[in-house]
């Protein structure tokens, strides 16, 4: 669930997020906790991560990739390591 909640909260400019968590959790008839929120900073960056696993086979992605990856490691993965939250970054 958190997954997918994560996926989607990215896809959204941040200043909308909050929006798009609230309407997903009033549908499936709860709200997001405060614990749910902090989790969807890993969710985030599994998300990230296994997008650009997905297009490992996309060779014309590669170089895109390699210019992003270490700005993804620095900005994010680091931070995310050192007990930062990252959401409202990613």
């Amino acid at each position: 669930e958190l997954l997918d909640v994560a996926m989607g909260a990215i896809m959204v400019p941040p200043e909308h997020r909050d929006v798009l968590l609230d309407g997903y959790y009033e549908v499936i008839g709860r709200s997001i906790s405060t614990g749910d929120r902090v989790l969807l900073d890993g969710f985030a960056l599994v998300a990230i991560i296994g997008y650009y696993a997905f297009q490992m086979p996309n060779e014309a992605v590669h170089g895109w990739m390699r210019e992003r990856m270490p700005r993804l490691c620095a900005e994010y993965c680091k931070p995310f390591l050192q007990g930062e939250r990252i959401f409202s970054k990613v």
